[in-house]
């Protein structure tokens, strides 16, 4: 009961041996390292959970390979498509009321919705797969693999085109060259 001894009313530690009694639990710690380890984990968490890629991150350097930078930006991919789903839906939705005051009434089934990601490309990779396909698939779906062409069939019908003019112009500078048939040289 004597208040000298209260230890605990006088926030004192006792120790009876000056060696032994050590309080280093009670130092403040150095905590910069641990803070920049909590800080990083708690943005990678945050990146995590959100679904988003950290573009600030290290593994994002000029070194990743094209298909290594698309895993990591699977999780955003997926995001996108569940927002595109459901826009898709809403817009059928919306034009399905539409529709209704309109004469004839136009299916909203025949609605196609086409949405375009910003997202960069390898045109020379795409152009490598593009030929690689040449004669395994049809025209259509090897230049459906380029994200410079928005239309397969309207390229294809462009192609073909060129093609007809390209035939044209061989076979007049061919004709321009040797006689025409008829023509009297042999006299």
């Amino acid at each position: 009961g004597n208040p000298q001894f209260n230890i605990d009313g006088n926030q004192i530690l006792y120790a009876p041996d000056s060696d032994a009694g050590e309080a280093s639990f009670l130092e403040k710690p150095d905590g910069d390292q641990m803070q920049e380890n909590l800080i990083n984990r708690l943005i990678d968490s945050i990146f995590q959970v959100a679904k988003v890629a950290n573009l600030k991150d290290e593994s994002f350097s000029g070194n990743s390979s094209g298909v290594a930078i698309k895993y990591k930006l699977l999780p955003m991919q997926n995001a996108a498509v569940n927002k595109e789903r459901k826009f898709t839906q809403a817009l059928r939705e919306f034009y399905a009321i539409i529709f209704t005051l309109t004469e004839p009434q136009p299916k909203v089934e025949d609605l196609e919705f086409k949405f375009t990601r910003n997202l960069p490309v390898n045109l020379s990779d795409e152009a490598d797969t593009a030929s690689k396909l040449e004669g395994i698939v049809s025209k259509e779906t090897q230049l459906s693999t380029l994200s410079i062409v928005d239309d397969p069939q309207a390229e294809i019908k462009k192609m073909t085109a060129e093609d007809k003019v390209k035939m044209k112009s061989a076979m007049l500078s061919s004709q321009t060259g040797y006689p025409k048939v008829g023509d009297n040289d042999g006299e």
